[in-house]
C-alpha cells in the first residue's frame, strides 16, 4: 500500500514494525568544513596503488620518470630484495582486459 509523503507505515499484522520518518537534515557551510576535514582524516582507499614500484630502467623511460625494479624484479639498488604484485606495473591497462589478451579483430 502506497505512503503518503510524511507519514510512518502503520503498523498491521504483515508489518509489526514501525518507521519514524524525518525530515532532512539541514547543513551549515561550518558542518559541510568538519564533514570533510573529517573524511579527509580517517577515509583511505582499499585499492592496491599500481605503479608505485614500476619495472622499468633505473633512470626510467617514455612511460615513467624513474623506475624501482629490474626486469628480474628486483630493486634497483638494494641487493637480495625484490617485488612482486601489481605495483611493479609501469602504467594502467588502457582497455578491456579480455580484449587484451586475444588477437585483434580490428575493433
Amino acid at each position: 500500500m502506497p505512503l503518503e509523503s510524511g507519514e510512518a507505515p502503520k503498523p498491521n499484522f504483515l508489518n509489526s514494525n514501525q518507521q519514524t520518518l524525518y525530515e532532512d537534515l539541514k547543513y551549515s557551510k561550518q558542518d559541510v568544513e568538519k564533514i570533510e576535514d573529517w573524511v579527509k582524516r580517517h577515509v583511505e582507499t582499499t585499492w592496491h596503488s599500481l605503479g608505485t614500484c614500476s619495472m622499468a630502467p633505473k633512470e626510467g623511460n617514455s612511460i615513467v620518470k624513474h623506475g624501482v625494479l629490474d626486469e628480474r624484479l628486483n630493486v634497483h639498488g638494494v641487493k637480495g630484495l625484490k617485488v612482486a604484485d601489481l605495483s611493479i606495473c609501469p602504467d594502467n591497462v588502457g582497455k578491456c582486459l579480455m580484449r587484451a589478451n586475444l588477437p585483434s579483430s580490428g575493433y
